[in-house]
């Protein structure tokens, strides 16, 4: 795989940025060295760059969010030390996909079809990590942020079976406080009683902020999306098979392993120090 993290549309890479961030990353460094949750662990600039542009350089936000997400991996152990590989299934089953195109002010947009997920194909554990590794490399969801669509087609109780209230909560909180993410809306769509139940689980697990930006959408997707996505895309992206709005399997399967690479330097470090105590 190539060393450089490059996002779609030939957007800036982490090294590019690192360079014009170095004064932040100077900061955010002093910051960590001043903390006894932190100063034990030495992580990559490219991963330190990742909160400083999730929150537009603001050192002492930046700094928070990096010691929340050492926390979640403490506390999921077992998750995060598992090592796993991207896994392509999540991406040829179309769960998981990414517009090739930015929004008009170059936010990104993740669709998730939670209804093609296959529980026997690809786990829930699986399902999280290559979803953050994914998104450790789309560095454009970290600079400008991102739209967040769920569509609940096809969505039936053997899916919220299969996770289950209390790992349907760590997947909200991995999402939402957890990765170095910009969530502009979270966008609900062709909503049924299975997507009511599993959100009313998680909703007491969200932020005030996270609830406030998610909208559920009626039949006129066309009108209800033209903030995140053009007509055209929004008609075109629910074709099967998929067409030239997402982002390939190649492509997305080559940004999941670079964020991997990354990330789990990270949470092995974390994994060893707590195994030690």
């Amino acid at each position: 795989m190539t060393s450089q993290m490059k996002d779609s549309q030939s957007f800036p890479d982490l090294s590019e940025l690192s360079l014009v961030h170095n004064g932040h990353l100077k900061k955010l460094k002093h910051a960590i060295q001043s903390d006894s949750s932190l100063n034990s662990y030495r992580f990559p600039d490219s991963f330190l760059l990742t909160f400083i542009l999730c929150k537009e350089g603001n050192i002492d936000k930046a700094h928070r969010r990096l010691r929340l997400y050492v926390k979640k991996v403490r506390e999921n152990l077992n998750l995060f030390g598992k090592n796993i590989d991207p896994k392509q299934s999540a991406f040829e089953s179309r769960f998981l996909q990414v517009f090739r195109e930015p929004t008009i002010n170059g936010k990104s947009i993740f669709l998730f079809k939670a209804g093609f997920w296959n529980p026997k194909e690809t786990s829930v554990d699986e399902c999280i990590l290559t979803l953050a590794y994914l998104q450790a490399a789309l560095v454009r969801s970290q600079v400008k942020g991102a739209h967040l669509i769920t569509d609940a087609s096809n969505l039936s109780c053997y899916h919220f079976y299969s996770v289950g209230p209390k790992k349907l909560r760590t997947v909200a909180e991995i999402v939402t406080n957890m990765l170095p993410l910009r969530i502009e809306k979270i966008h609900l769509i062709n909503v049924n009683r299975v997507l009511i139940l599993a959100f009313r689980a998680i909703q007491p697990f969200l932020g005030k902020k996270i609830r406030s930006r998610v909208a559920f959408h009626g039949d006129n997707l066309v009108d209800d999306l033209s903030e995140c996505c053009s007509p055209a895309a929004v008609a075109l992206s629910f074709n099967d098979p998929p067409d030239t709005c997402m982002m390939s399997i190649q492509e997305l399967m080559e940004l999941s392993a670079n964020g991997r690479d990354m990330l789990v330097k990270v949470w092995q470090q974390i994994v060893k120090k707590n195994s030690l105590h």
